[in-house]
């Protein structure tokens, strides 16, 4: 087991094999696997029993799953930011809505210590500027 599996990840694997030959589910997810080169990458394995003649045996199907992973930490990191700015908007519309231009806006800003809602106004007042009261609507 060690040679495909990390060593300190070993007691996790075991346990998660264990269980899956216990029949308490089929698929073990995000099982560490080790890469030739000694590399880490994390595999969705499926394992079913099989008869071969007499003899019994498990086969195992490996998924490797580092793009689906990549894709949900995106998937977070981008909910976390449409989070935070739904939290700020009434924040933002006040900046927006009371300033006239944009250097006017970025003096509303007291300091710009939270860079994440500084850039917020700045990205969201550019598309209404001409507007003589600039207002961001959420629909």
């Amino acid at each position: 087991m060690e040679d495909i599996h990390p060593k300190e990840k070993l007691p996790y694997v075991l346990k998660q094999f264990e269980k899956q030959g216990k029949g308490e589910f089929s698929l073990a997810r995000n099982i560490p696997i080790k890469r030739r080169d000694d590399s880490v990458f994390y595999a969705d394995i499926n394992c079913t029993p099989i008869e071969l003649g007499e003899k019994k045996y498990k086969m195992a199907i490996f998924r490797d799953i580092t793009t689906r992973q990549e894709v949900e930490i995106k998937i977070k990191e981008e909910q976390e930011i449409h989070i935070n700015l739904l939290e700020n908007i009434d924040k933002i519309n006040k900046v927006i809505g009371s300033s006239s231009n944009l250097d006017e806006m970025m003096y509303n800003i007291k300091p710009p210590s939270d860079l994440f809602f500084y850039s917020c106004c700045i990205i969201l007042y550019f598309p209404f500027c001409s507007q003589s009261k600039p207002r961001v609507i959420l629909k």
